[in-house]
C-alpha cells in the first residue's frame, strides 16, 4: 500500500511538473520566460520522471516479494528521490515571484531575461480597489475631527463626481504644510496628516492623483453619501 501510494504521488508530481515545463516552454518560445526559468522547469520535470520510475520499480519489488536487501536498496533510492525532490522544489521556488499583497500591476521595472540583484523591485503593485487619500488638517481644526467621520473627495480629473470616504487615521505629530501646496502662506502653517479611505471599484482613482477632501462635521448624512 505504501509503495502504491508513493507511485501515485510520483505520477501526480510528474503531471504537475510536465504542465509547468510545457508552460515555461511556451513562454520561452514567445520570449517571455528567461532561459534560467525554463531550465529550472525542465530539470524539475526530468527529476520527477526519474522519481516516478524508481517508485514504480519499488512497487514491482513489493508485489513480487523482494528480498530484504532489495527492499533496503529501494528505500535508500526513495529517500534519495525525496531529497532530490526537495531540492528541485526549492530551485523551482526561486523562479516564482510572490507579491506581498493582492492588487494590480502598475508598472514593470525590468525586462524578461534581465539580471536582477536582491532588493531591486521587479514590478510595482497597487491596491486600486481600496484607495486612500493623504490629506492635511489645520492645527486649529484638529479638535473638530475624529476617526470614522465621513469625507467627501473630489478630483480635478472627474470634477463632477464626488467619492464618499471615511477618516481612518489622524497623525499625532504636527508638521508644516508640504511644499507642494500652492501658496507660501499655507506652507508655513502647522497641520496634521490624515488618511481617508475610499472605495474605488471602477479604478478611476490612480496613485498620485491630486484630490480635495472635505470632512463632514455636520449632523446626518453628508451630500456625497445621499
Amino acid at each position: 500500500a505504501v509503495a502504491q501510494a508513493t507511485a501515485a504521488r510520483a505520477q501526480a508530481e510528474v503531471e504537475r511538473a510536465k504542465l509547468e515545463y510545457e508552460r515555461q516552454k511556451s513562454l520561452r518560445a514567445r520570449g517571455v520566460a528567461s532561459e534560467q526559468t525554463f531550465e529550472a522547469a525542465r530539470s524539475t520535470y526530468e527529476a520527477a520522471l526519474a522519481r516516478l520510475q524508481e517508485a514504480r520499480e519499488q512497487l514491482d519489488l513489493v508485489r513480487e516479494g523482494p528480498r530484504q536487501e532489495e527492499i533496503a536498496r529501494a528505500r535508500a533510492r526513495l529517500d534519495q528521490a525525496k531529497q532530490s525532490l526537495a531540492i528541485a522544489r526549492t530551485r523551482l521556488g526561486y523562479a516564482t515571484l510572490q507579491a506581498p499583497l493582492s492588487g494590480m500591476v502598475l508598472s514593470e521595472n525590468v525586462e524578461p531575461g534581465e539580471y536582477v540583484v536582491p532588493g531591486v523591485p521587479v514590478v510595482t503593485i497597487g491596491d486600486l480597489v481600496n484607495a486612500w487619500v493623504r490629506a492635511y488638517v489645520n492645527e486649529t481644526d484638529l479638535g473638530r475631527v475624529k476617526l470614522g467621520q465621513p469625507v467627501c473627495v473630489t478630483t480635478d480629473t472627474y470634477p463632477d463626481k464626488t467619492y464618499p470616504g471615511k477618516l481612518t487615521f489622524i497623525s499625532s505629530q504636527a508638521e508644516f504644510t508640504p511644499k507642494n501646496v500652492q501658496t507660501s502662506e499655507e506652507r508655513v502653517k502647522l497641520v496634521y496628516r490624515v488618511k481617508v479611505e475610499i472605495a474605488n471599484p471602477d479604478f478611476e482613482l490612480k496613485p498620485g492623483m491630486p484630490a480635495d477632501a472635505s470632512i463632514w462635521l455636520g449632523e446626518g448624512v453628508p451630500p456625497c453619501l445621499q
